[in-house]
């Protein structure tokens, strides 16, 4: 019987979420791989064909994207009830936050609400800084203490059995591709009733753990000396801070430390990816870069501020609550889709170019996730002959190379 899970890391389709280490009980095990991503590991073997038939429909090296019934009228920025910009209404969220301190502030309202009794999110292992992993938060102190961006790898189904035997409703924060595939699983094991919401962030990619590293390393840092690491936030965009007890030892900024260092080795499931938006979540934030007077971004330190996706009737419920009772504050009421395209180019250029970078892997002889080809070829008929024959030649190219 074929290993499918062997196929999707062998063809770098894996996202690292860990789904296969839960699916497929004692087969498998994450851990971080030479190139710095979670893996599964493999323990023994699995002959359960119907174990692979669940795979197939969850994992996000099987499905990226499914197929909706609403795809004819989604446009690039996908489905969503409203878009608009907000920050936190508490001055030290919106300081200490990477942004604008909004996904925070809409935590704190769930929990100080008692509408969720705890939220699964992405927070620093206290002991080794340079590393991130998935815990359950269950006062505002915990949430407070998770605040920020962590451009590193981590495994949402680590946690599933803590999820499971969690007393009480839970709010879910993580990537679009972790919450893509651990809606998935919720939905197909039944496990609604746990769940109130699904929050998400635009995403660029999930970086190498040895990309932080190697910043350490060009710094001189001793990676186990450090007491502290942040990626952002203390100002927007913010810089990347290391400390050594109280002692300041790193700071680069922001353009630096992600457009230089960080987004150079993203694993390649990623530049093949189909929702750096968020379509499954509830609520998606993300950076409402300021525009310059030519309507370039502008990476000046300033107050932060998010664009704030509302995706789905409980997200609107959860905004609308969160302004009324000032958790909140709106900045700009409805954002058109031409300022969201200028403020987040990456993502709207990777949604318009994207089908073609997977007909380049394909071409390549490798397999590729599902997703809906009809809906992302037509975000991509603006796209020049050369600019389609320059995205397969150059995804082609990275496929050889393995980059």
């Amino acid at each position: 019987m074929k290993d499918l899970v062997e196929t999707v890391v062998k063809n770098n389709n894996c996202v690292g979420c860990g789904l296969c280490s839960k699916l497929y009980q004692n087969c498998y095990g994450m851990q971080i791989s030479e190139d710095g991503y979670y893996r599964p590991k493999k323990f023994r073997d699995n002959h359960n064909s119907e174990l692979n038939e669940k795979f197939k429909q969850l994992c996000p090296g099987m499905v990226r994207r499914e197929k909706l019934k609403s795809d004819n009228e989604i446009g690039i920025w996908g489905k969503y009830e409203k878009v608009c910009t907000t920050y936190a209404s508490n001055e030290d969220i919106r300081y200490k936050a990477s942004t604008g301190g909004s996904l925070t502030a809409i935590l704190v309202y769930l929990l100080e609400n008692n509408i969720v009794d705890g939220v699964l999110q992405v927070r620093t292992n206290e002991k080794v800084p340079y590393i991130s992993q998935y815990e359950i938060s269950k006062s505002v102190e915990d949430v407070i203490n998770s605040i920020g961006s962590r451009y590193e790898p981590t495994s949402i189904f680590s946690k599933l059995n803590e999820v499971k035997n969690f007393e009480g409703m839970l709010a879910i924060v993580g990537k679009p591709c972790d919450i893509a595939s651990f809606k998935r699983y919720i939905q197909k094991y039944d496990l609604e009733e746990k769940i109130y919401c699904y929050i998400s962030f635009l995403c660029g990619g999930t970086p190498s753990i040895n990309a932080t590293l190697d910043i350490l390393k060009e710094n001189n840092v001793d990676k186990s000396e450090i007491t502290e690491l942040k990626y952002r936030g203390e100002g927007w965009p913010g810089y990347f801070k290391v400390k050594k007890e109280e002692e300041e030892v790193i700071k680069i900024s922001y353009t630096e430390s992600w457009a230089q260092k960080l987004s150079k080795k993203v694993q390649q499931s990623c530049r093949i990816c189909t929702d750096g938006i968020g379509e499954m979540a509830d609520i998606v934030f993300g950076d409402a870069w300021n525009l310059n007077e030519n309507g370039k971004i502008d990476f000046s330190e300033s107050d932060g501020l998010n664009i704030t996706l509302v995706r789905s009737k409980i997200g609107k419920d959860i905004i609308d609550n969160a302004i009324k009772k000032d958790y909140i504050k709106i900045d700009t009421e409805h954002l058109d889709e031409n300022t969201l395209n200028k403020m987040q180019p990456f993502q709207a250029m990777h949604r318009k170019q994207v089908y073609y970078k997977i007909l380049g892997k394909k071409l390549s002889m490798k397999n590729v996730p599902y997703f809906p080809k009809k809906l992302f070829k037509n975000f991509s008929k603006n796209q020049s002959i050369v600019k389609r024959i320059k995205l397969i030649l150059s995804s082609v190219k990275k496929e050889i190379k393995g980059v």
